[in-house]
Parts: structure tokens; sequence; C-alpha cells
């Protein structure tokens, strides 16, 4: 395994911030659950500052969150998306991957 294969998902940022330090070519992205209510800009200036190559979060309705992260230069995931018509929209807005439960589904409906 080459440590581009390497992918590390923290909701601590000292862990994405350790893990750069480290070895850069690691990706490591910021986890983040939008029930914590936190201001979209503090957390994607807080994943710059730590040298973070994305957010995740579980957000399904905003695409103003997502524009916003993906235009800092972040990617963006999601998680855990089980609805596949909220996984296609994310996958419109711009999400790099999506995680979920039910991947026939969401396959299916991506497929048309």
């Amino acid at each position: 395994m080459s440590p581009d294969d390497i992918v590390v998902i923290s909701f601590h940022s000292d862990v994405i911030k350790e893990l750069k330090a480290l070895n850069p070519v690691y990706k490591g992205f910021f986890l983040y659950s939008c029930e914590d209510g936190r201001d979209f800009d503090r957390l994607i200036d807080e994943a710059l500052e730590i040298n973070a190559n994305g957010i995740s979060t579980d957000n399904e309705s905003s695409k103003l969150f997502v524009d916003k992260v993906i235009d800092a230069g972040l990617e963006y995931h999601s998680w855990t998306i089980d609805d596949a018509d909220i996984a296609l929209k994310l996958i419109e807005w711009g999400a790099s991957s999506i995680t979920t439960n039910d991947p026939e589904s969401i396959m299916k409906r991506i497929k048309g």
C-alpha cells in the first residue's frame, strides 16, 4: 500500500493535524455532524488550518455549505445517506463520496 492509499477521517481536528504533520501525503478528512450547529465558515477555516483535504458531514439539505467547502478548495464527502434522492442531490452538488447503508438503492437511483 502506498501513502496515497491512506485516508484518515476524524471528528477531532488534532488527529488530522497530527496525521498531516507525520506525512502530508496521507489524506485527512475532518468529520462534522450538522447537529453540532457550528458556523460553517469557522468549520471550513479550521479544516484549512489543520491542512485537511476535505470535510465529511451528515448534511442533507445545504447546497450553500457544500459550495463553500468546495470553493475553499476542499473535498466534500457525505455520510450516512440512505435516501437515494438525497444521495443523488449531494452528488449533483459535487460530493466526492457518499457513505450509505443502502448502496443498492442508491446505485439504482444513480443509474436511473
